[in-house]
């Protein structure tokens, strides 16, 4: 019963996005905020979430377990197991 309740919430998120990229927004692209933003998004491809996270955050404590991406993936898939 737990998983068809995740499974439902996570169907939902799913179906947002489709909703939200089947949207047609009526601006004009622009090419030098699109180049800004894949450089931005490389950059960071080289970093740590956690590492990036402790320098924009005051409050901010890095956590020792888990690496990355997937070390955060695993927190979430625990959060969402636990209820």
């Amino acid at each position: 019963m737990i998983h068809l309740i995740h499974f439902r919430s996570i169907c939902q998120i799913i179906d947002q996005i489709r909703v939200y990229r089947e949207h047609v927004y009526g601006f004009d692209a622009d090419p030098g905020l699109q180049d800004t933003v894949k450089q931005r998004i490389r950059e960071m491809s080289l970093h740590e979430v956690q590492d990036l996270a402790s320098n924009n955050s005051i409050n901010y404590t890095k956590m020792p377990s888990g690496s990355g991406l997937s070390g955060a993936l695993r927190k979430m898939k625990g959060k969402l197991q636990s209820k």
